[in-house]
């Protein structure tokens, strides 16, 4: 169950601009998913032992350590060389790259991903990661609750979209407002 109001509702959040980026670290647009938000996301993926998953812009792996958490066998791809760095060295088997300019060379299970928003890329990560689905695979993705992103994936079939409660990424220093999409390979 996603977190939010005690009748089951969501509501949405009040947008805030994220911090300057620090060109020196590479952190622009990077923002982990909070640990629980991760479990959260792998439950809706219905990863089970032993399924393939794949965390596309995968930063830091935290999508990564839910979906082995759940009995996942993980692959990551980043685009930063330090941040794959540190998928590699959690075990992951990582390919250090642009997720957009990859093609699929394998397919699978379930995709979790939490790609950059900056620019509408959240949803030209999301359309491409669904090339990345086996049949009957699963991809959850969170995205910007903005119109684009709505236009994309709300009331679309075989999407299912669901706002955020506010404050999901408080304490990566932004309140940018957040959707989960659903995505069920049929």
């Amino acid at each position: 169950e996603l977190p939010g109001k005690k009748d089951g509702s969501y509501s949405r959040g009040t947008k805030q601009n994220k911090p300057p980026a620090d060109s020196s670290t590479g952190k622009a647009d990077f923002f982990p998913t909070p640990k629980t938000l991760a479990g959260i996301m792998a439950h809706f993926a219905r990863i089970t032992h032993g399924d393939t998953v794949l965390e596309p812009s995968a930063g830091n792996g935290s999508l990564a350590d839910a979906a082995r958490n759940a009995g996942g066998k993980v692959t990551c791809i980043e685009l930063s060389s330090d941040r794959a760095e540190e998928c590699r060295k959690k075990g992951y088997n990582t390919t250090c790259g642009n997720f957009l300019e990859i093609e699929p060379s394998e397919l699978f299970d379930a995709v979790l991903m939490n790609p950059p928003f900056k620019q509408g890329r959240d949803v030209k990560h999301i359309r491409h990661a669904v090339k990345f689905l086996n049949p009957g695979g699963t991809l959850v993705a969170l995205c910007a609750a903005g119109p684009r992103q709505r236009a994309a994936f709300e009331d679309v079939d075989g999407w299912t979209w669901k706002t955020l409660p506010p404050g999901q990424f408080k304490s990566e220093g932004t309140n940018v407002e957040v959707a989960m999409v659903i995505f069920r390979n049929e």
